[in-house]
């Protein structure tokens, strides 16, 4: 209807934001050594509203909301037309954006302080050496948040003794009662009163402390020289201990299954360290004069983690450049993500409910009790303290060419290709079984089974199962010349730039499903990526003035091509062109302008926003810059 609202509508573009940040560093120098302590402090502040409740009213195809024909905040017309019809009862479906309208504030603190030492010794060797400890403190609130029982009591209504009061509380039954609810009026804009609202709504708080002490050494220079050139080494130790502690408040622990939207629900605490080793070495092979140069490298880390053990990560490439013009290099690594605080401890969760179990093969002629859809499995959600470091394997060709016949000039290309395996992912239980039936032994142990070998317990917390995939190519040219090389007497000078990138593919794979969604750019798809991505960019600059302009290229794509049902399941390409200029007043002030998506050129049809199309429209920006 005419009257419908848009979730989003109430969404503000942009929060009050307000940010105070502060740096001071002390260094003293010693013989060839530099002594250096420095420290930071932070803080931010957000305040600003969030949208409203959408589990209330009929949203989302959610239930609307029951209210009886003597509820008193209705006219006495429509009272009369309930009862000409008979009906005693009607639903009632709004969006609550006017005393539901969520409140978001954060509060961010952050402290740092470091000490170290930076110097050199013997034939052209450095060395340096640190100690740092960071904290960072955090208050979060979603306040204005519906209590369902208090909410559901407020909009129930009716008369008594001549007064409006909660049904509740007209009731002759004791138990039956709370004292402090207040009737709310539903109909209408800011119709409830500040005592309904008080009564119904309240504030979810959240705190956290995360804590980082890094120490480390390391020393590089030039161990020999041989026929191409120096043999370089660097070598060092590092460690690091990280811990976070998340705490809520006993208003929102109490009310944790009352919330109409919970969003401080799974708190997280723990801790763990790390102790690494490592070595590099640069190893010039060939060089002959105008001609060929040959390098190697390689590099190596052994990571020892509190949680998983050790690990080694590994790297090796080399360089040739030939006559001087043309750059050619390789590399190949295996590398590693290790487990966040957040995957590894986050609270473990319990539900009880059904599993479709669907690896049952011979299972009920095993045993007539068998049972293969249970329907009181316990589930646990949450962190898995024995996850290990993802494992990654890299691929990385690729070449650059500056041609001595055009200075100024270069250009690029790098084709790479990743894969990683032992990615971090949760399943639940029903797809679980399916992996345990193709014999993932990771999966058949997160399974418990009763002596019938019906499922009874499943831990669907997070677990190295899952694998993904990605290859592409990076592109990039660029072209510098002063025009006084073009025409004498001219000023300034000219840059053109283009970059572009293209992701051949990009697959994640738990195990139960393959998802590609390189070529899928709609805003509902996680990990959309488009095919293409590119900037054409000119820079004209000389003393005084400067002009760019920039075309901002993003291809279309699928919208989820795993909607096989989307009418239109087609995104166009955008092409966005930014303009820029720069006037230099004296040696002290500089004016700038900016103006992005020049040709306001609107946003796809999306479904809630976008990371990849401009969803703002044609913005500009206006400054100065003063040296003091």
């Amino acid at each position: 209807g005419e009257d419908g609202i848009n979730l989003y509508d109430t969404i503000p573009v942009s929060s009050p934001y307000e940010r105070l940040t502060t740096y001071a560093r002390l260094s003293y120098e010693v013989g060839d050594a530099t002594f250096w302590v420095d420290g930071s402090y932070a803080r931010s502040l957000s305040n600003a509203p969030f949208f409203g409740d959408y589990t209330v009213g009929g949203a989302l195809g959610l239930p609307y909301l029951t209210i009886q024909a003597n509820n008193p905040y209705l006219s006495t017309a429509i009272r009369d037309r309930l009862a000409a019809a008979g009906e005693t009862s009607f639903t009632l479906g709004r969006y609550f954006n006017d005393i539901l309208q969520l409140q978001f504030r954060g509060e961010r603190v952050s402290k740092e302080a470091a000490i170290g030492v930076d110097g050199t010794f013997g034939n052209g060797f450095r060395y340096k050496a640190w100690y740092s400890h960071g904290e960072v403190e955090s208050e979060q609130s979603m306040g204005n948040s519906r209590l369902v029982r208090q909410f559901n009591n407020a909009i129930n209504a009716v008369s008594s003794g001549g007064q409006i009061v909660c049904g509740i509380n007209a009731d002759a039954d004791p138990t039956n009662n709370d004292p402090a609810c207040r009737p709310l009026n539903p109909f209408g804009a800011l119709n409830a009163s500040p005592e309904a609202r008080d009564y119904v709504t309240g504030a979810q708080q959240s705190f956290e402390t995360r804590k980082l002490d890094s120490a480390g050494a390391e020393i590089q220079g030039d161990l020999f020289s041989l026929w191409a050139g120096p043999v370089t080494v660097a070598v060092g130790a590092e460690a690091r201990w990280e811990e976070q502690v998340s705490s809520r408040d006993d208003f929102t622990i109490a009310n944790a299954s009352n919330f109409g939207i919970l969003v401080f629900s799974t708190p997280t605490s723990g801790g763990f360290n790390v102790k690494e080793a490592f070595g590099e070495v640069l190893f010039p092979l060939l060089k002959l004069e105008n001609a060929v140069e040959i390098d190697l490298s390689g590099a190596a880390r052994y990571s020892d983690y509190s949680t998983s053990g050790g690990i080694w990560t590994w790297k090796a490439g080399g360089t040739a450049r030939l006559f001087g013009d043309l750059l050619l290099r390789a590399t190949r690594s295996r590398d590693i993500r290790s487990p966040g605080i957040g995957e590894l401890f986050a609270l473990r969760a319990i539900n009880i409910g059904s599993l479709n179990d669907q690896d049952r093969a011979g299972r009920a002629a095993a045993n007539p009790a068998y049972n293969p859809q249970p329907s009181t499995v316990t589930t646990f959600t949450g962190g898995n303290p024995d996850l290990v470091p993802e494992v990654s394997y890299t691929t990385a060709i690729g070449a650059t060419y500056s041609p001595s016949f055009l200075r100024g000039f270069s250009a690029s290309v790098d084709y790479y290709k990743i894969k990683i395996d032992g990615a971090i992912t949760a399943l639940n239980g029903s797809n679980l079984t399916l992996l345990c039936s193709r014999g993932v032994t990771s999966a058949c142990d997160s399974i418990t089974r009763d002596a019938t070998g019906t499922v009874i317990q499943v831990a669907a917390t997070q677990q190295n199962i899952a694998s993904f995939e990605t290859s592409g190519l990076d592109m990039e040219a660029s072209y510098v010349v002063n025009l006084s090389n073009v025409s004498a007497g001219l000023p300034g000078s000219l840059r053109i730039r283009a970059l572009a990138t293209y992701v051949d593919k990009l697959v994640f794979d738990t195990g139960v499903t393959r998802v590609e969604t390189a070529g899928d750019v709609g805003d509902a798809v996680q990990r959309a990526t488009p095919k293409w991505r590119g900037t054409l960019s000119a820079t004209y600059e000389d003393d005084n003035v400067g002009f760019d302009i920039r075309a901002r290229y993003i291809d279309g794509g699928n919208f989820d091509r795993t909607r096989t049902t989307l009418i239109n399941n087609r995104i166009a390409s955008r092409t966005y062109v930014d303009l820029g200029a720069r006037f230099k007043i004296d040696d002290r002030f500089v004016l700038f302008g900016n103006v992005n998506n020049v040709f306001d050129r609107d946003p796809p049809l999306i479904t809630v926003n976008s990371t990849l199309y401009d969803v703002v429209g044609r913005y500009f920006t206006v400054g100065a810059k003063v040296d003091f």
